[in-house]
């Protein structure tokens, strides 16, 4: 029998009896064989490069040791004779090819007439003991025979494995394009400034194409927008409808000036940049990127642009945008400069230029000073580009003392109809307000606690603090653990920085990320946070920071002894933590642990993500089975959070299976975006990184009950935190800013800011309509259930009841309807067909955490499995917006 994550096999049998051998089973274990002398798969179906390669992503994803408990083996058998039931056959085929071991196994059983059979270890209890019960399984049950009768055998095996897909884990999302795609070269060229390139790579799930300059990658036509919106629209909408002139310096890409030409308010553009090489290169190989340059309200001078602005100080501009390279341009940055520039501003005029991260903090310092001394009011934003390293820090400046970054006329904003990528007004307030605690100390903004304060941070005020320059790195340890993880320390002037396979777990930037994966929770949590449990903390990062939050009790799971012992030598500090009496460290399998352990905690900490790009192992992958999320739930006390990182944009159908999982099994969740400063994680054939993973780094927080507001925080600990910890990136100022993803993702995966749409956007009606599949049909044809569920629904909502409507129908089924004077709840059943359908219609506002909280009361009053809703808004202005469906399962397409 196949032992613990035993692999799958295709296996087509043409005899009744137990005539499959072992031989074959053992060469079929390492590369699957299509058999198939009589034609039973049809050749137009290509199974060689359809279903094998299905089956072989299942392999990679779902079997193996290191998923331990939920290692699941699936296999499919072909057969056109059989002298007993099918599923009898089924049954002892299951038995002879292993799939009843003790590891999770599920065989798929074909015949032409008798159709299709499922047996394994699978569906014993204490499994996916649902698996038959599904709506998606069901579904492709009948999809399968179907295919069956029609003597399609391979669009029948495509159905049936497709179904598993779905039924365990919720997603057709297996497939990792990346791993056989190579990045290469198309074009290169030597102007008289600079070695351009032009390369393909893959951004997120598309491919596009790069342009380098100098080896370090100035944009992607898949990302470009998230910068160059981030260098326009926020100055474009500060500025209203008297924005009508700008002024470009460098971008002679074009990209700059595409943007700002979308507002029909802008009348001229002047783009000034010295080499006509690159405008000459990106209109031929990034047309949509420079399309702005053919405007005719776009003027395109190719001329060195501190010389054309000391020889046009009588020009005058509403907008300055400067955008060269990140690399400090040696005396370009001179007092003299800006004072010109100041010059061709008009009085209530804007300045945007690009700064770079704090990877060279003294250059950071120069520019905002230099801003602050020159214009008077300059505040930083915070920009998270798919293409750069990160927090990437842009300034705006202006001469206008009274300049607030929040007042904007957003009506303005949506006459200009811009279907943006990544800005709109709630990721207009996280570019202001989300500045990393490393950059607020660096630009003397405040960081303390006050309640009280404006929602957005006051200008940088004169003099700066002093910044120290960074030294070089030199490697003190490498060694290779026995979980194959490649172990590295090294050291930067005093600074250590701990690797994992190209990943830094433990350095002074990866407080970044460490800090927004925990903090958000602890702080939202309070006095409730007085256990903890991290899978994955060996580095003692994590624990340090919980200790310094007023926690009891922290248990960390580690199954790599060597990042343990390295952190020992190195850190001693995280290593104080994790000897720490209250710090309970487990040297164990995590995924084995939490399947058999009793104890419950305030927070869950999943300290790990899958990373397609490193060979499958214990710490390289997370189980993508409703099991494992089912069992992170039991885990989670009253009230409890779980919080789990789950990949980046870089990979966004990953992020999206993993937020369905999170969606599917608790009541509320939230997707957290932040930047780290820590470097990106990279792969071998990955020469301008990218290929896996691209900031924002993506992070999930669910709660267990209904009903949480991810913004009611409570700040009493976060002094007494604060007296113990120097953030380096998480502060009370932040917090809000976290829960903004990229607008092409709130609209992706339907996951928008907590406080939509009470701030911002007012509507008349507010309608929420929940389906429910697979309930108990008893309850589905009972009054007095139906009407209990809509009063409950109606406190939920806080919505003043007046009155109800009942009606039963015969044989079967039910309609109700309660009267509110905010307008009706109402639900129709059909017993029948196991359904239901509510619907919430408001003219007040239905925010999200009250939409989680209807949905698990209908799914739970009803016994239903599944679920799935819709939101709607409208009655502003007469336009109607629509929010999809808020659970459905996750794109599963390139």
């Amino acid at each position: 029998m196949p032992g613990p994550g035993a692999i799958w096999a295709l296996v087509l049998l043409f005899a009744p009896g137990p005539s499959f051998h072992w031989p074959l089973r053992c060469a079929l274990a390492e590369d699957p064989l299509l058999h198939d002398p009589d034609g039973l798969l049809e050749r137009s179906l290509q199974a060689d490069t359809e279903i094998l390669p299905l089956l072989r992503s299942f392999q990679s994803k779902m079997s193996g040791p290191h998923l331990g408990q939920w290692a699941i083996h699936l296999g499919v058998a072909l057969t056109d004779a059989t002298v007993e039931p099918l599923s009898t056959t089924a049954h002892r085929l299951a038995q002879d090819l292993g799939f009843n071991s003790s590891q999770p196994g599920l065989l798929l059983v074909l015949h032409p007439e008798l159709g299709l059979e499922v047996a394994g270890s699978l569906l014993w209890p204490g499994n996916e003991e649902f698996f038959r019960e599904s709506a998606q399984w069901q579904a492709a049950e009948a999809a399968a025979e179907a295919n069956l009768l029609a003597g399609k055998m391979g669009t029948a095996v495509q159905a049936a494995v497709n179904g598993a897909l779905l039924s365990l884990t919720g997603s057709l999302e297996l497939l990792v394009p990346h791993t056989s795609f190579k990045q290469r070269e198309l074009h290169k060229w030597q102007s008289k400034f600079q070695v351009g390139e032009v390369w393909v790579n893959i951004c997120g799930d598309r491919l596009c194409r790069e342009l380098v300059l100098g080896d370090v990658r100035q944009l992607s036509d898949g990302f470009e927008r998230y910068y160059h919106e981030a260098m326009t629209f926020p100055a474009l909408n500060l500025l209203g409808p008297g924005a009508h002139k700008i002024l470009i310096l460098g971008g002679g890409d074009g990209g700059i000036a595409t943007c700002a030409l979308q507002f029909d308010t802008v009348h001229q553009v002047v783009n000034v940049d010295i080499d006509a090489t690159v405008t000459e290169e990106a209109k031929r190989w990034f047309p949509k990127v420079a399309a702005g340059l053919d405007d005719p309200r776009c003027t395109m001078i190719h001329s060195d642009a501190f010389a054309w602005v000391a020889a046009h100080g009588s020009s005058k501009f509403d907008l300055v945008v400067i955008d060269f390279t990140d690399e400090p341009i040696e005396g370009a940055w001179s007092e003299d400069f800006f004072w010109q520039l100041r010059g061709v501003l008009t009085d209530n005029g804007l300045v945007v230029q690009n700064v770079g991260t704090i990877s060279t903090p003294q250059e950071m310092q120069k520019i905002f000073a230099t801003h602050a001394l020159v214009f008077g009011s300059v505040f930083p934003m915070h920009a998270t580009i798919p293409d750069y390293l990160g927090p990437y820090i842009l300034a705006l400046s202006s001469m206008n003392p009274k300049l607030r970054p929040e007042d904007v006329d957003w009506g303005h904003w949506r006459g200009q109809k811009i279907a943006a990528q990544y800005y709109g007004p709630d990721q207009h307030m996280a570019l202001f307000a989300g500045i990393p605690a490393d950059v607020c100390r660096l630009l003397g903004l405040p960081l303390e606690l006050d309640q009280g304060a404006p929602s957005l941070p006051p200008a940088i005020t004169l003099p700066l603090p002093l910044a120290k320059p960074a030294g070089k790195e030199k490697v003190l340890f490498r060694q290779k653990s026995a979980e194959g993880n490649k172990v590295k320390v090294t050291l930067e002037d005093t600074s250590y920085s701990l690797y994992q396979n190209w990943d830094a777990i433990l350095s002074p930037n990866s407080w970044h990320r460490d800090e927004a994966l925990l903090l958000p929770a602890l702080t939202i949590l309070g006095r409730a946070a007085s256990c903890a449990l991290v899978l994955g903390g060996g580095s003692g990062a994590l624990a340090s920071l919980a200790l310094s939050w007023p926690v009891e009790k922290v248990v960390v799971l580690e199954v790599d002894d060597l990042v343990v012992q390295a952190a020992e030598k190195y850190f001693p500090r995280e290593a104080a933590a994790l000897k720490d009496p209250r710090t309970e460290l487990i040297m164990a399998d995590a995924f084995s642990w939490i399947a058999t352990t009793q104890r419950l905690f305030d927070l869950v900490v999943v300290n790990m993500f899958d990373q397609p790009w490193l060979a499958a192992g214990r710490t390289t992958r997370v189980p993508r089975t409703r099991a494992f999320y089912r069992q992170l739930r039991a885990l989670m006390a009253p009230g409890g959070l779980i919080v789990q990182e789950a990949g980046s944009i870089g990979m966004p159908q990953s992020f999206g299976h993993v937020l369905e999982m999170h969606r599917q099994t608790f009541a509320g969740t939230w997707p957290l975006a932040m930047s780290s400063g820590s470097p990106q994680p990279v792969a071998a054939g990955d020469d301008f990184d990218g290929l896996y993973f691209r900031l924002p780094r993506l992070m999930l927080l669910s709660s267990r009950e209904p009903g949480l507001d991810p913004l009611q925080v409570q700040w009493h600990n976060w002094p007494g935190f604060a007296e113990k910890h120097q953030a380096t990136y998480y502060h009370p100022a932040l917090h809000k800013a976290l829960f903004v993803l990229p607008a092409e993702l709130q609209r992706r995966f339907k996951a928008f800011a907590p406080w939509r749409p009470e701030e911002g956007e007012e509507y008349l009606i507010y309608a929420f309509m929940t389906q429910v599949h697979e309930c108990d049909v008893d309850l589905l044809d009972d009054l007095s259930s139906a009407g209990a569920l809509l009063r409950r629904i109606a406190e939920l909502g806080n919505l003043t009841d007046l009155g109800s409507l009942q009606h039963k129908f015969e044989p079967q089924g039910l309609t109700a309807l309660l009267l509110v004077s905010e307008s009706h709840v109402s639900i129709h059943t059909w017993p029948e067909l196991r359904y239901a359908a509510v619907d919430v219609v408001s003219c007040k506002p239905i925010p999200p955490t009250v939409r989680k909280a209807i949905e698990m009361e209908v799914a739970v009053s009803l016994s239903c499995d599944s679920w799935v809703s819709h939101f709607s808004l409208r009655g502003r202005e007469f336009h109607q917006a629509e929010v999809a469906p808020t659970e459905r399962p996750a794109s599963d397409e390139l």
